[in-house]
């Protein structure tokens, strides 16, 4: 069977940072990739008269190599939690508390703009609603 996540409100409010963070990490190891390092060698033809001559080689170095190991790790963490995070939205029976979690935490609509959404009369109820279910989820 698939385990209970039991998520607050303190890590559906980190969900758009975690998107951000991941954003960065993308963009950073995608630097990382394309940042090369040359070097020149000497080298000589393969066959007779093995003239010798310079040859400019690239690559990224070992530093830069295990940089994008550790930002990729660091992304793969931050992942889980994104993953955890929607996984636990989508397990959420009733459908309107579901509806008004992921415009408040995944899309980051003002409780104003969820209950013009939701037509709920105002911005109180919608949060209320929101505030109830989590309150039943740690009792």
């Amino acid at each position: 069977g698939q385990e209970v996540i039991r998520l607050t409100v303190e890590d559906l409010k980190r969900y758009s940072k975690l998107e951000n963070e991941i954003n960065l990490l993308d963009e950073e190891i995608s630097e990382l990739k394309n940042h090369h390092t040359m070097d020149v060698v000497r080298s000589s033809d393969s066959e007779f008269p093995y003239t010798e001559h310079s040859q400019k080689i690239y690559g990224n170095s070992n530093d830069t190599l295990s940089l994008i190991a550790e930002k990729q790790k660091e992304k793969a963490e931050l992942q889980v939690l994104k993953n955890e995070i929607e996984r636990f939205i989508d397990d959420i029976q009733d459908r309107r508390i579901q509806r008004i979690i992921k415009l408040k935490y995944i899309k980051g609509y003002s409780w104003l703009k969820i209950a013009s959404i939701m037509k709920l009369k105002n911005e109180s109820t919608v949060r209320m609603m929101c505030t109830r279910f989590f309150d039943k989820k740690s009792s």
